[in-house]
């Protein structure tokens, strides 16, 4: 067996089994490759390789929103809802004329949602 497809069915074994990978620079470090070896051997090309880590990336994205719906903290359920807006919702969410303006130019929305993360931050430090 040559060493592509050696190392083809390694990278398709290590993104079965590790679901928090969907970089190449990652795929190629767990397996112990210079990205340089992955790339000069063209695996970043493999169709196969491509579609794992499709998979994973869409598999860590259905873990995030599913975390961020179930979360009590007001930025990651902004997060999801702009995710999930439609266009006009979207658009009142991030226009200026929509989020009023403090005195220096800053979006009373933003420093609300800023306020919230220190508040988690410094909770998470406790």
């Amino acid at each position: 067996m040559d060493k592509k497809i050696k190392w083809e069915q390694e990278a398709l074994e290590v993104l079965e089994a590790n679901k928090d990978i969907w970089k190449i620079s990652d795929l190629a470090d767990q397996m112990g490759l210079a990205r340089s070896t992955f790339y000069f051997n063209k695996l970043d090309k493999s169709d196969a390789i491509k579609k794992a880590l499709l998979r994973n990336k869409r598999y860590i994205k259905r873990v995030m929103r599913s975390g961020w719906l179930k979360s009590k903290n007001a930025t990651l359920q902004l997060a999801l809802y702009k995710l999930l807006a439609d266009d006009d919702e979207l658009r009142r969410l991030n226009n200026k004329e929509d989020n009023p303006q403090d005195g220096d130019g800053n979006g009373i929305l933003e420093k609300l949602l800023k306020a919230n993360l220190d508040i988690q931050q410094k909770k998470a430090k406790k």
